[in-house]
């Protein structure tokens, strides 16, 4: 949410409405935070030429 562009306070909103979690805007900002560089990783990685997938079906 906060990537989308959600502030911290509307993330906590957000979660507390659907989720009836309550978190503070600090635990938000401290998560973010610690996951930054690893996003920025995932985000700038190359593609790999072929991914496998499954289909199952339930029926």
């Amino acid at each position: 949410m906060y990537a989308r562009g959600m502030s911290t306070r509307e993330t906590v909103g957000h979660r507390r409405d659907l989720y009836d979690i309550a978190v503070s805007p600090d635990l938000i900002s401290a998560v973010t935070d610690a996951v930054l560089e690893a996003v920025a990783a995932r985000q700038t990685r190359s593609l790999e030429p072929v991914y496998p997938l499954i289909f199952v079906d339930a029926l």
